[in-house]
C-alpha cells in the first residue's frame, strides 16, 4: 500500500508466517481506530492468528547521532563559535588581581598613597585647596560670617590667631601651588598650625 508520500505498508513472507512493516501506527490508536476501515484493517493483520510480536521502531537513533545526521552544520557553527568564544575570552584584560589578604590596611596607607598618586599627576594645587576647604569649613563653623571678610581681613585674623607673620599667612592661604615638595610642605605646615589654633 502506497500513496503520493511513499510506502505505507509493506508484507513480506517470513518463515511460516510474515513481516509486516507500517510507516506509522497512529491510525490505530483508540481515538482514530473508529474512522474509515481502521479497525478492518487492524483485524486484517492480526485476525487469528497464533501468534503476533508488535516492534516499535527497532533501532532509535541517539540524541547525538540523529543531531549529527540531520543537523551537522548548525553543530559546526556552534562548535565553530564557542572556539571563538573560549580564544577570545582566554586573553586577559587589565593586570593580574592582587592575591585578596585579610590583612586590613590603615586609613594612614590610603590617605598616603592617594596623596602620592596627585603629586605624581601634578595636582598640587588640588592638594593645597583641600586642605585648605577643610580650614574654611571650620572657620566658618566658628565664625559664621568668615566669607563675608574681606580677604586682607581674613589673613589679619588668622595672623592674630596663629602666631605666624602676615607674610607666611599669606602664602600658605593665598599661594596658587607650590612648585617643589619643600615648599608644599611649609605651605601644609603652616596651614596645619592654623587649623590646631581654632
Amino acid at each position: 500500500m502506497a500513496d503520493p508520500q511513499g510506502n505505507r505498508l509493506l508484507q513480506y513472507p517470513w518463515g511460516q508466517g510474515r513481516v509486516t512493516v507500517l510507516s506509522e501506527l497512529d491510525l490505530f490508536d483508540n481515538d482514530r481506530l473508529a474512522e474509515y476501515d481502521h479497525a478492518e484493517l487492524l483485524w486484517t493483520l492480526l485476525g487469528d492468528r497464533p501468534a503476533v510480536w508488535l516492534q516499535y521502531r527497532p533501532r532509535v537513533p541517539s540524541l547525538a547521532q540523529w543531531l549529527w545526521t540531520y543537523a551537522w552544520m548548525p553543530l559546526i557553527g556552534l562548535l565553530l563559535t564557542l572556539a571563538a568564544a573560549v580564544r577570545t575570552y582566554s586573553y586577559r584584560l587589565g593586570p593580574l588581581l592582587v592575591t585578596w589578604t585579610q590583612e586590613r590596611r590603615r586609613l594612614l596607607e590610603h590617605l598616603r598613597a592617594g596623596g602620592r598618586f596627585l603629586w605624581r599627576h601634578g595636582a598640587q594645587a588640588t592638594l593645597l585647596e583641600a586642605v585648605r576647604q577643610r580650614l574654611t569649613a571650620r572657620l566658618e563653623y566658628q565664625w559664621p560670617h568668615w566669607r563675608q571678610l574681606h580677604p586682607a581681613e581674613q589673613i589679619q585674623r588668622l595672623t592674630e590667631l596663629s602666631g605666624l607673620s602676615r607674610e607666611q599667612v599669606a602664602g600658605a592661604w593665598q599661594m596658587a601651588d607650590a612648585l617643589n615638595p619643600h615648599e608644599f610642605l611649609l605651605v601644609v605646615q603652616r596651614l596645619q598650625q592654623i587649623d590646631k589654633c581654632l
